[in-house]
């Protein structure tokens, strides 16, 4: 539970930073002052350092933005794994309170409405929960 929590958490903080190094290597990247078109001033030697330094900077990219996608494939299935365990609490909880009602509350209460209000909570847990720790993560990390 709260280990599948926290690994959730860590995977989206470490994905959002990977994000914010994809912005600065890139901004980085854009920065460097390198010539590479051939002229009668500029020698081979110097275009090859120009072109394998963009080629190091390529792979740095790509390498973070990889990271990023595994990270969030992770951090995704984490949440959705936690959501389904969080609802299948709740639904838990549900039937043991209902089971606990008196007969009369069964005659008063039509059972559609009962069913109703278990598969509209269950469905609200199942599609907003991970959604909203993702956005409340995110915001608290700016």
């Amino acid at each position: 539970g709260t280990c599948l929590t926290l690994s959730a958490m860590c995977s989206l903080a470490v994905k959002l930073t990977l994000n914010l190094s994809s912005s600065f290597w890139v901004a980085t990247w854009m920065s460097i002052e390198c010539e590479t078109e051939v002229t009668d001033n500029i020698t081979e030697a110097v275009v090859e350092a120009c072109t394998s330094e963009y080629k190091r900077y390529l792979l740095g990219y790509i390498m973070i933005s990889v990271l990023a996608v595994v990270l969030t494939f992770i951090s995704s299935c984490l949440f959705a794994v936690r959501g389904v365990l969080a609802a299948k609490n709740l639904h838990l909880k549900m039937l043991k309170n209902i089971f606990s009602r008196s007969q009369s509350f069964f005659n008063a209460t039509p059972s559609g409405r009962i069913l109703n209000r278990f598969s509209f909570d269950t469905n609200m847990i199942d599609q907003f929960l991970a959604q909203t720790v993702t956005s409340l993560i995110t915001i608290a990390s700016l």
